[in-house]
């Protein structure tokens, strides 16, 4: 009698166990591709942006302001929407830039201390309409647009004709302003205007009065 040989035993099929055990590993290696090919990208494309040192008189910045890290700000094109401000100039500290006529903010090129600053103002504007070029005998008038809020102007209708200007706000109070205005020349104060110049560092941005406008009654 013939024997037949035993029928053939289909291959038993991997259990779910030991492909739950092998799933995760599989998963582990595909994340960590795609995260090593993701940081390469971002890596790349911040390779690629053009940083604020890169950015010289005439150039427009973008990215500059509070809340934001000096590496994300840019060197842009003026076309660009995300663009606040325009280039002025470029010192090596940020007290030059109070001298610089229209400069509404300044902001250093990177973090380390031996950074150069940039002397801002909103694109657009005047430089020689800058809050920071008013002397006595001048007038402004409130400018939405400007990053300081005003301007300096024609003595038409609705300006204020500033009297005197103090360069130092030390000891100043809402008290006694008017009354330095006064020993400073005003002949009539009725108000004051405290200027600041923007000092943005990374994230953070410094609101100092740099300048006191004495102003007599509106024309």
């Amino acid at each position: 009698m013939t024997t037949e040989p035993p029928a053939q035993q289909p291959e038993t099929p991997a259990s779910l166990s030991t492909l739950t055990r092998s799933t995760p590993l599989l998963v582990t290696v595909v994340v960590l591709v795609v995260s090593v090919v993701g940081a390469v990208a971002f890596l790349a494309l911040q390779s690629h942006r053009p940083a604020l040192g890169s950015a010289s008189v005439g150039d427009c910045v973008a990215g500059v302001s509070e809340g934001k890290a000096l590496t994300e700000a840019r060197r842009a094109e003026c076309s660009d929407s995300s663009v606040i401000y325009k280039v002025l100039d470029k010192v090596s500290s940020e007290t030059d830039c109070l001298k610089v006529a229209g400069t509404e903010a300044a902001v250093p090129t990177t973090k380390r201390s031996s950074a150069d600053y940039l002397c801002l103002i909103t694109k657009g504007a005047d430089p020689s309409q800058g809050a920071n070029t008013i002397k006595a005998g001048d007038c402004l008038k409130e400018d939405s647009s400007a990053t300081t809020g005003v301007r300096k102007s024609d003595c038409s209708s609705g300006s204020y004709p500033v009297q005197a200007v103090l360069t130092s706000s030390k000891g100043l109070t809402s008290r006694n302003t008017l009354d330095k205005c006064a020993a400073a020349g005003a002949s009539s104060p009725e108000r004051f205007y405290e200027w600041p110049m923007l000092r943005y560092g990374d994230s953070t941005v410094s609101i100092t009065t740099d300048m006191v406008l004495c102003l007599g009654a509106v024309n």
